[in-house]
């Protein structure tokens, strides 16, 4: 598993520096969505997930927002 969670640590590496280099996204705009993808990585740690898949993304969208509606989210929350 660790194999795994090291894949998806070098693609957001690797995403990060598409953003840098090809788009010239700030380095603030960067680190927040390295911390998302912090965020995602320990989640997949917690629950045994070996690869980033649209169930992990499930998973993670109940864990955090429960079964509310995109309206009944805070502002930051849907920026998430």
């Amino acid at each position: 598993m660790k194999d795994e969670l090291k894949d998806f640590t070098i693609l957001t590496r690797k995403v990060a520096d598409y953003l840098d280099s090809r788009l010239n996204f700030s380095s603030s705009a960067i680190n927040e969505y390295q911390k998302i993808w912090r965020r995602v990585r320990f989640f997949m740690d917690s629950k045994g997930y070996l690869h980033y898949n649209s169930e992990v993304e499930k998973e993670l969208f109940r864990y955090h927002f429960g079964c509310r509606s995109k309206r009944e989210l805070h502002t930051r929350e849907v920026r998430l």
